[in-house]
């Protein structure tokens, strides 16, 4: 017994250090994200303001942006200035795992606990390790340092508080109309979360699901509350005696009208409480810097939208794009999997309202937008945990494997006339399956570590905490010789010049499409990379005397641009290297430059 549990708890301990394998890799976002937030947490810590409109913008400063994850940039800002990137990666992987380990509770509590009907909800370990497993192959999609990594942990907690006050209830508990004291945690929680990512509306959506699954259970919580269920406070049997006079049962267990009328009040007592924890969640949402229009921000936002980015694009538009893509077919087969169970499980749908509630949304949001996998990830976990529990108990082929212990008896010449035989073999099946699990999680975790998994993917991810220092490079170059603007950017690497650039030289777009008109996109960022006669127009009546671009922006107006300005008289290359190039105006005043610095470019 006590080797069968270390295997188990081997096996757990691998998952976990798979993730932070994953988890741990180099910073290759440098050019995108970071920088801005960095630079805007600096602003907020300096200033003790936020800034509501596009302060780093030359081309649409007045233009009014909600920033609704302020917080996060100033906590981004503060651990950066102590720990430097190590230290951001590492306050990623603290969250990351506090919100996996939660989800984790989840599931391995519930063994311990009854749920309304009183019976022991057995969980096992197959279904956890599963989960779990699917889970941490469709997280890795999104394993940058973000604003997302506070939301992925409060999620995590929602779900810890409300799993547990829906499986915790003992009937005593509801007698008396008790719930959860954690469950006074989430307004709290939610008054954190919509100031540290947007995702903050899950919130109190989670709990209005919640509701709805106590308010249609409601009637089975009274109907099944039996004679055989109720127990005196420190005793593990039934007291008919102490019971009858309190809630009105008769001799037969038969419910009376004085049982209905003493456990109504119970079961409304705990919807009232859940009905004020809503209210209190929904109206924490308005405690942030822009009031009801940050709090309607997640509804808004994709209206000011004039960019695509590839983080906002469905799976379908990915799939045609990028092709094959590990994570969007396991998220694919992991859902395939929970429409299976919930198939197999239908009996139990009424049983299971919050889950499929949930689980549906983080269905739609997956394949809406790529940057929601994570979502989908973390609420699969202990919905699929459930339902493959749900699965397991019906006795599942799997789980009870009689024609394999039947085949296995045969070619020993034994017949199974007692269960302990068959046990015996399953255990056997079980210990082997167990090994081969734990092999692969070692091969992964080595995998990973060693820099294999990401050649394979070709990604320029890294095991470790290198920070590529290409982009430092070209920037360096502009400080020391002297280059002055404005400045022409592309939309990728704005925000890593914001960080380094700012307020020295601002810019001409960054990587935040909300905080630019649509009419900027489509009438002057775009049309100024795809036609001659458009940049010549407007990069003169910005004054335009730089161009900072990241050569990889694979844009078809990016590469477009590239082809024609370094074939452009008018423009000389005086920098290039993996990440960026740098152009300056042929005019007198850049010409120590680009006559000290020479680049020519030929057609291929």
């Amino acid at each position: 017994m006590l080797r069968i549990i270390n295997l188990k708890v081997a096996v757990f301990v691998l998952l976990f250090s798979l993730l932070a394998v994953f988890l741990i890799h180099s910073f290759d976002s440098i050019g995108q994200d970071i920088g801005r937030h960095l630079k805007l947490g600096e602003v907020i810590w300096q200033t003790k303001s936020i800034p509501q409109t596009n302060l780093f913008s030359f081309t649409e400063p007045d233009f009014p942006f909600t920033n609704h994850h302020w917080l996060s940039e100033v906590i981004f800002y503060g651990t950066y200035g102590w720990f430097g990137f190590t230290g951001l990666i590492l306050l990623k992987v603290f969250f990351v795992l506090a919100a996996f380990l939660l989800l984790f509770f989840i599931a391995w509590s519930r063994s311990d606990l009854k749920n309304p009907q009183g019976r022991t909800l057995e969980i096992t370990f197959w279904p956890i390790a599963i989960s779990f497993l699917l889970s941490i192959f469709i997280f890795i999609e999104r394993t940058e340092v973000r604003p997302e990594i506070f939301s992925f942990a409060i999620l995590a907690f929602f779900l810890f508080v409300l799993f547990g006050e829906k499986y915790r209830g003992s009937t005593l508990d509801l007698q008396k109309g008790r719930t959860s004291n954690l469950l006074w945690f989430l307004p709290l929680a939610e008054l954190f979360w919509v100031n540290l990512h947007i995702y903050f509306f899950i919130g109190p959506f989670l709990v209005l699901s919640f509701l709805i699954d106590q308010a249609i259970n409601r009637k089975n919580k009274r109907e099944n509350m039996s004679l055989s269920q109720l127990y005196v406070e420190g005793s593990n049997r039934p007291n008919p005696k102490d019971s009858l006079p309190i809630i009105g049962i008769d001799v037969d267990g038969e419910e009376s009208g004085a049982r209905k009328s003493h456990i109504l009040p119970f079961v409304d007592l705990s919807l009232k409480k859940i009905i004020l924890i809503l209210s209190l969640v929904s109206v924490a949402t308005l405690a942030n810097p822009n009031g009801l229009q940050g709090a309607l921000a997640p509804f808004t936002i994709l209206k000011e939208y004039g960019y695509s980015i590839v983080e906002n694009q469905t799976l379908a538009f990915l799939a045609d794009f990028f092709g094959f893509k590990l994570t969007t077919f396991v998220f694919k087969l992991s859902v395939a999997v929970a429409a299976s169970l919930l198939v197999i499980t239908f009996r139990k749908t009424r049983q299971r309202i919050f889950e499929i509630l949930i689980l549906a949304f983080s269905i739609y949001a997956g394949f809406k937008m790529l940057r929601n996998l994570p979502l989908y990830a973390l609420i699969s976990f202990p919905v699929l945990t459930v339902l493959l529990t749900d699965v397991f108990n019906q006795g599942s082929t799997f789980l009870k494997i009689p024609s394999v212990v039947k085949t296995l008896a045969g070619k020993q010449g034994r017949t199974l006339k007692d269960k302990s035989t068959t046990s015996d073999v399953r255990g056997y099946l079980s210990g082997i399956f167990k090994i081969t699990i734990a092999a692969f999680l070692i091969f992964m975790i080595f995998w990973v570590s060693g820099g294999g998994y990401y050649k394979a993917i070709r990604s320029a991810k890294s095991f470790g905490f290198s920070v590529p220092g290409e982009l430092e490079k070209a920037v360096n170059f502009v400080e020391e010789n002297k280059i002055e603007g404005p400045m022409f950017n592309n939309f990728d690497i704005g925000g890593y010049l914001i960080w380094k650039l700012y307020p020295d030289h601002k810019l001409f777009v960054d990587n935040r499409p909300e905080a630019y008109s649509v009419k900027f996109f489509s009438e002057i960022y775009k049309p100024m990379q795809e036609s001659k006669e458009k940049w010549k127009e407007l990069s003169e009546k910005y004054g335009i005397n730089f161009v900072f671009f990241g050569h990889t922006d694979a844009t078809p107006w990016g590469q477009a641009f590239l082809k024609n300005i370094v074939r452009d008289s008018d423009w000389k290359a005086v920098f290039i290297n993996n990440s960026a190039i740098i152009l300056v105006k042929n005019i007198p005043k850049n010409k120590p430059i680009f006559s000290k610095y020479k680049y020519e470019f030929t057609e291929k």
